[in-house]
């Protein structure tokens, strides 16, 4: 039987908001060509993919909303980080 506790669906999440800020900055995926829902189902995947070698750093038992909320917030801009300097990177090439 398969159990997915706190911290795993916190893991998930903590992943998917990462991933999900970088999917909105990287060239490829985070076009207007590309449906939302495609970009969604990839962030899903993705982050199912990186739980099993994710750690998010804290107790799950211990959080609070406004840490989880800063802690998603920060999540979110480490990603959008990423795929902005992804975008830096292909616009370099593309330039060359």
């Amino acid at each position: 039987m398969l159990t997915i506790g706190l911290a795993t669906i916190q893991t998930f999440v903590v992943g998917f908001i990462r991933v999900g800020g970088m999917l909105s900055a990287v060239p490829v995926l985070g076009s207007r060509t590309v449906p939302l829902r495609i970009r969604v189902l990839f962030a899903i995947a993705t982050a199912l993919l990186l739980v099993p070698i994710l750690d998010v750093g804290y107790d799950a038992a211990f959080v609070t909303l406004p840490f989880m909320l800063s802690a998603l917030a920060g999540e979110f801009f480490i990603g959008f980080v990423l795929g902005l300097a992804l975008r830096l990177v292909f616009s370099g090439i593309a330039m060359a």
